[in-house]
């Protein structure tokens, strides 16, 4: 059975130890639920135009079917990726800065893990953790990958305005204090986040941080 380095390497995914670093981080948090039967959702499909040395599109999606072999995929994206749809991977057209939407595609159902991955803009990265968390089984994970983006040199790019919060800075001061402020999540967000975050682990990756939030079980 492949690691998911040996994965992340053969679908060439930017999650890569050669790339961003992340596949270390995920195979300590995700390897003791491999073997399970889950329902994992990312957000963000990529198509990358470099078709040469990243030949795969859907190419993290792939991986997950792969790493969690018994496990569903889902992956949502703003531009349309059905013609991907095969097996165990379901994938959806929705702007993750859009509630309504997000709610609409989830409503009630359960997820065991979601990946952010999306835009990286702050309000996004922040939106999707205040809608999708109530969506996360208890003792389930929520991922923010490209926490890089929150760093100063990148926000001129990636914040919407000056009053939006900086994600990782959000995610550092909850880890101070337990308490998650946010100019970019509703009250009810940030009351249902406050009372159902059981811990938040930031890790270092390459270039760039990676958020794991466990959901209390």
């Amino acid at each position: 059975m492949k690691t998911i380095e040996e994965l992340a390497h053969y679908y060439a995914t930017d999650k890569r130890m050669s790339d961003h670093g992340f596949t270390k981080f995920y195979e300590k948090h995700f390897e003791s639920r491999r073997d399970q039967k889950l329902n994992i959702c990312e957000i963000g499909i990529l198509n990358h135009p470099d078709k040469i040395n990243r030949p795969f599109e859907r190419a993290s999606l792939l991986m997950w079917k792969d790493y969690f072999y018994n496990s569903g995929i889902i992956g949502i994206d703003i531009n349309d990726h059905k013609r991907l749809n095969g097996e165990r991977i379901r994938t959806y057209r929705a702007d993750q800065g859009n509630r309504a939407k997000l709610k609409e595609l989830f409503q009630d159902n359960q997820l065991d893990i979601i990946i952010e991955d999306g835009s990286h803009f702050m309000h996004h990265q922040q939106i999707s953790l205040g809608v999708l968390f109530y969506n996360l089984k208890p003792g389930g994970i929520f991922v923010i990958e490209d926490l890089h983006t929150s760093h100063e040199d990148m926000l001129p790019s990636f914040r919407r305005s000056i009053e939006d919060t900086i994600t990782l800075n959000m995610l550092q001061d909850f880890n101070k204090t337990g308490i998650i402020k946010s100019t970019c999540m509703t009250d009810e967000e940030i009351n249902y986040l406050n009372d159902n975050i059981l811990e938040c682990v930031i890790e270092t990756a390459n270039m760039s941080e990676i958020a794991f939030l466990y959901k209390k079980k």
